[in-house]
């Protein structure tokens, strides 16, 4: 007699333990990550590509910091800022301004743990990675702070300096010219290293290499077959104006509601205006990412990129 629902459970099993281990990661399998040896160094070579809107970039914040709950249990929060949005509200942002302002040495320092990070993401091709020498020749983002934002933008923008408030070039013999461009671009040396006395990672050392097209050892035509195929594998940078994809506010107090004092979303109040940039052929921009609000959600930085300056904490008065 044949059995229809005579199910194989091996396969079942295995199914099941896939995703778990999926799940266990925490992690997007879209984004690249340098590993780190014992040393905590490590270095790659990778190239920074535009999206098909011709974006290089997208900027968003975060918060990250361990606290303890009512019953004493640690608790790492770890997402998106809502200020990256227009409108966004966000309590941890408005609480900050609170603890930076205040005269008590316990209150500068919670400050100091829970202001907002700075999050960079572009398109890159990986192209030598001696430690998962499996990335190589693979499209993959790349979640980055302000040191490596600061030497893209270097290249892009030129050294420059203020004058009557306006942002000059300080030398006229400087090359510059956009990373991601195809023909004349640069590959990027990513060097991650560590000081003993650091208490994070630097990319300091990362360097752009002279001017090359990509694929240089390919002739014009299998060039630009390559880089066809590239632009059908690259992702799409708006997906991090979704507003989805950050916590609104009474998302973010349930979380930590009693840590800042406050106990419903109107109780919150609005954070400064601003909007994620966009950086297009002539000009940089900023950034995004996922949902669903869990506690797993962001990635760590390997270097901290903090971005509570002083304006920023002066935006948020009512």
């Amino acid at each position: 007699m044949n059995k229809k629902w005579n199910f194989n459970w091996e396969e079942k099993k295995t199914e099941i333990k896939e995703k778990n281990e999926k799940k266990q990661s925490f992690g997007d399998s879209r984004f690249w990550k340098l590993k780190l040896n014992d040393k905590k160094e490590g270095q790659a070579l990778i190239r920074f590509l535009p999206d098909r809107d011709q974006d290089l970039f997208v900027k968003f914040y975060s918060h990250s910091f361990m606290f303890k709950d009512i019953k004493g249990k640690d608790i790492y929060y770890n997402h998106k800022c809502a200020t990256t949005i227009p409108e966004g509200k966000c309590p941890i942002c408005v609480k900050n301004r609170d603890l930076y302002n205040s005269p008590h040495k316990a209150d500068k320092e919670a400050w100091g743990k829970r202001k907002r990070k700075t999050h960079y993401v572009s398109n890159i091709l990986v192209i030598k990675d001696p430690a998962a020498p499996e990335n190589e020749g693979k499209v993959f983002l790349l979640d980055y702070g302000q040191q490596i934002y600061d030497l893209y933008s270097q290249k892009f923008f030129g050294t420059t300096i203020k004058e009557n408030g306006k942002d000059v070039i300080q030398s006229d013999n400087e090359v510059i010219f956009c990373p991601s461009d195809f023909y004349q671009g640069a590959d990027f040396i990513i060097r991650s290293t560590k000081e003993p006395s650091d208490a994070f990672n630097s990319y300091r050392k990362s360097t752009f290499n002279k001017q090359n097209p990509i694929f240089k050892e390919l002739s014009e035509s299998e060039r630009e077959e390559a880089i066809n195929k590239l632009m059908e594998q690259v992702y799409d940078l708006s997906e991090w104006e979704n507003p989805d994809l950050y916590p609104t506010a009474k998302q973010v107090l349930d979380k930590v509601g009693f840590l800042l004092g406050e106990e419903s979303e109107e109780s919150a109040r609005p954070s400064p205006k601003s909007e994620p940039v966009k950086a297009k052929k002539s000009e940089p921009a900023p950034v995004k990412e996922e949902s669903d609000f869990d506690d797993k959600e962001d990635s760590k930085l390997s270097e901290e990129s903090f971005d509570d300056d002083e304006a920023f904490l002066a935006s948020l008065k009512d």
